[in-house]
């Protein structure tokens, strides 16, 4: 198993998004080492939500903590003190006890974005939105940061399920800069998870709201940033018939790079290199669990152990969901 990365494509994605975004990098989405290392000349910074991941950027990589973005949103007053030791000087928050503990805690200035709850402003499907102030909540927590020595740095918001519809993206913005005057800060953070075809109505909207003030607009794209850019080759360990199926196993599967099949009901991109008559083919992964089924797919008919697959559209998530349940090495990543 191998993952192989296209650099070109993702640094053409990079550089098409920071023309009107500052792109920060959310390291849950791949932590690979290589991976984040080619990230750190052309992102504008990362987004974290462990302390693991921050102790790795600041040690391993070299990270200046003022490009960090610290965000897990059950943040403990030891991991704020920790994050404080680093040197972390931007931190969302999203309750008003967490922003009561950071104001204590930080002795010197440093910048806090209030993350917002969604369904103050849209109808969402989650009857229980987790995470972020109400609107009384943004205005209180608000006047709370600005009577301290720190910095109302501006809002953060993540769509769940509604991100791809636009009018609830523009009801949410709209909200934003017309009641909590989010034009007046440094940063508005839009989250990430938007699909490429959404992101040109994305960007107008906010070059209008954003054209008369310094405002600078975050993103955090995960998903559709690795995904178009990352494949994962994969090898046939064998291919048996059972009760009129061909099944075809790999040396992948859902505990070893593969788990949105489980999680998101993913339905990933499969194919053999060469273009051949084709057949439907359940492929499975090698674990011992009855589960461990990838999906049906159409394969060449004259498939064999020892071909290569590819595998799109999992660069993303995939790499950080692998368990110890296999007892294999994770794969390796090639850049090219």
């Amino acid at each position: 198993m191998q993952y192989y990365v296209n650099t070109n494509e993702l640094k053409k994605s990079i550089d098409a998004l920071k023309n009107d975004f500052l792109v920060y990098y959310p390291i849950k989405a791949n932590s690979n080492p290589r991976l984040v290392a080619f990230f750190d000349g052309i992102v504008d910074g990362y987004e974290a939500d462990s302390l693991v991941h921050i102790s790795r950027l600041i040690r391993m990589h070299k990270v200046a903590p003022e490009r960090i973005l610290y965000s897990y949103p059950l943040k403990s007053r030891q991991e704020m003190r920790f994050a404080l030791r680093w040197g972390i000087k931007k931190f969302v928050v999203d309750d008003i006890k967490e922003c009561n503990d950071l104001l204590e805690l930080a002795t010197t200035p440093i910048q806090i974005l209030l993350r917002v709850d969604v369904s103050s402003f849209i109808k969402c499907r989650d009857i229980v939105v987790k995470w972020g102030f109400d609107l009384q909540g943004l205005k209180e927590t608000e006047l709370l940061i600005k009577k301290s020595i720190h910095i109302m740095a501006g809002y953060s918001f993540y769509l769940p399920q509604e991100i791809n519809d636009m009018h609830n993206f523009e009801a949410i913005v709209d909200g934003l800069f017309n009641e909590m005057h989010a034009g007046n800060y440094h940063y508005f953070d839009i989250g990430g998870g938007f699909s490429e075809e959404l992101l040109p109505q994305i960007r107008s909207k906010l070059q209008d709201l954003t054209r008369d003030c310094h405002t600078k607009v975050i993103i955090e794209q995960g998903q559709h940033l690795l995904n178009p850019a990352i494949d994962l080759y994969v090898k046939v360990l064998e291919v048996r018939y059972k009760n009129d199926k061909k099944l075809v196993f790999i040396d992948s599967g859902i505990y070893h790079g593969l788990m949105d099949v489980v999680l998101k009901k993913s339905s990933f991109k499969i194919q053999e290199e060469t273009a051949e008559k084709s057949e439907p083919c359940l492929v499975c992964g090698d674990s011992s669990d009855v589960s461990d089924i990838i999906g049906e797919y159409h394969l060449p008919c004259c498939i064999k152990r020892g071909d290569v697959l590819r595998i799109k559209g999992c660069g993303a998530y995939c790499e950080e969901l692998i368990t110890p349940f296999s007892k294999k090495k994770k794969p390796t990543i090639w850049l090219a």
